[in-house]
């Protein structure tokens, strides 16, 4: 895992508990959902301005597939704890013409 990940990881969490506490501070039953989408495509095409390199799946150069469940765990781990409701959407896009898309499982995205 990235450091750049971990640290982002731990700002998403302390501002949304603090959004949550100031959502419940104000009274009523606020329901606070986060939606995270987590990207299972088998290729990856890294762009640095008009520079473009593929992923070798290697090192840190890895293809998406190759992080996603340890992404997914994560964001469970250290996120997830601070919405009443959480809910992740896995799907497979490449970022290359044709612009492939795709659910990793329609049905149960759809049952969410």
């Amino acid at each position: 895992m990235e450091h750049q990940d971990v640290a982002r990881s731990h700002v998403v969490h302390r501002a949304s508990a603090r959004r949550n506490i100031e959502f419940k501070t104000h009274g009523g039953n606020p329901i606070c959902v986060g939606i995270v989408g987590v990207n299972y495509a088998p290729r990856h095409t890294s762009y640095a301005g008009r520079k473009a390199w593929k992923a070798t799946g290697k090192g840190s150069h890895k293809h998406p597939i190759q992080e996603a469940q340890s992404a997914e765990d994560r964001l469970r781990q250290r996120v997830a704890s601070a919405f009443d409701v959480f809910i992740v959407i896995r799907f497979i896009a490449e970022n290359v013409p044709p612009y492939n898309f795709d659910w990793v499982n329609y049905s149960q995205t759809e049952d969410q």
